[in-house]
């Protein structure tokens, strides 16, 4: 199967490197929490509702070189609109 960049799951760090809080989004798999966890991470965690706007959002328009066509997609986090012409 393959993801694009907006559809793919999130990882965020907040307060630094091994001391800070890891936060996996939703549909990251239960073994890499643990891992890190096993790793010395401590308390990483699995977020999930509407805890998940803080990892961001995005638009994207692509343009064929060839055809000049745009195609554009919104992330699904989100609302929002990506729009080109």
């Amino acid at each position: 199967m393959s993801y694009l960049a907006l559809d793919a799951r999130r990882v965020q760090v907040q307060g630094g490197s091994k001391e800070g809080q890891i936060m996996l989004e939703d549909g990251i798999d239960e073994t890499v929490r643990v891992k890190l966890e096993s790793m010395g991470h401590t308390q990483p965690i699995i977020v999930s509702g509407w805890d998940r706007p803080d990892f961001g959002a995005g638009q994207i328009i692509l343009r064929n070189p060839t055809t000049k066509v745009l195609c554009a997609g919104s992330d699904p986090r989100n609302d929002g609109c990506a729009i080109g012409w």
